[in-house]
């Protein structure tokens, strides 16, 4: 099976990492070649050399993150003027991306911590799964041994929990399936729903159930217990983009770990980087 894909999203002049840092992991988790799309809006430089230099520059980084990794990954920079997200978006199309890879992104007004435009704008329209770097995320070390998922009982979460299933299952681990409920009278019926779907999943999975009695917050602590989080987007909104709901768009700023948004029916592409859970089976 040809293994699709991984984009991930740089910008030519910025030093932050943490995209970077997760592509590389995720690539050596799947054997998955990198489309590194280094947009801007315009070419300032002189003599109009944007493209050749940024092409070299992010070649070589790439280079070093991988082999100071020991990881190995075909590599192919892309670098065109206009909107990064859009670019994002449109090279994840082209190639049949299996996952997009972008970083959290800047504090916004009065400090708080809000996803760049960029990133927003990504998960909003993307046609696959989208990882989120936390800050300071650097792929020297990083091992993947618990899955974490965020599940709510919709289209949605049900999606989430499949593309965390895909992940666990390719890389051997346990999954750990996390529900928020607002207060202690409804544990009982939580716990059964997320007991049933994770039934429905594979009888060879590693899976365990947690009810969260309170709100979200609980849930980014949560994050810090595993390695890797998975959550689904809201619902579809105008022009059938994406839209984060609270669960994803809470973890997907706050997470101590890296976070991987999953939007409707887009988990199907990930079976092309992780095998299906009925493989694993066969």
């Amino acid at each position: 099976m040809i293994t699709r894909p991984i984009v991930v999203g740089v910008h030519p002049k910025c030093e932050e990492r943490e995209a970077v840092e997760l592509a590389v992991m995720l690539a050596g988790m799947t054997g998955a070649p990198l489309e590194v799309v280094a947009a801007s809006w315009f070419d300032s430089t002189p003599g109009r050399t944007l493209r050749k230099d940024v092409e070299a520059t992010f070649a070589r980084r790439f280079a070093g993150v991988l082999a100071a990794s020991r990881q190995h990954a075909e590599i192919r920079v892309n670098v065109a003027a206009g909107s990064p997200s859009f670019l994002i978006n449109e090279t994840a199309r082209r190639v049949a991306a299996g996952l997009s890879v972008v970083g959290r992104g800047a504090k916004g007004p009065l400090g708080r911590l809000a996803l760049g435009s960029t990133t927003e704008k990504v998960l909003d329209g993307s046609p696959c799964p989208v990882a989120v770097a936390p800050r300071g995320f650097t792929s020297h070390d990083a091992v993947v041994d618990r899955v974490g998922v965020a599940f709510v009982d919709t289209m949605e979460g049900r999606a989430a929990l499949r593309g965390a299933a895909m992940v666990a299952a390719h890389l051997g681990v346990p999954l750990v399936a996390y529900t928020a409920i607002a207060s202690e009278s409804g544990r009982v019926a939580a716990e059964q729903r997320l007991c049933d779907a994770l039934a429905a999943l594979d009888a060879h999975l590693d899976a365990e159930a947690r009810v969260l009695v309170g709100d979200t917050p609980d849930l980014i602590a949560a994050s810090g217990e595993v390695d890797l989080v998975v959550a689904g987007s809201r619902s579809y909104g105008p022009l059938r983009s994406t839209v984060l709901g609270s669960f994803s768009g809470e973890l997907a700023r706050h997470a101590l770990c890296p976070v991987i948004v999953v939007p409707r029916a887009a988990e199907n592409t990930m079976a092309g980087l992780f095998p299906r859970l009925d493989a694993l089976a066969a």
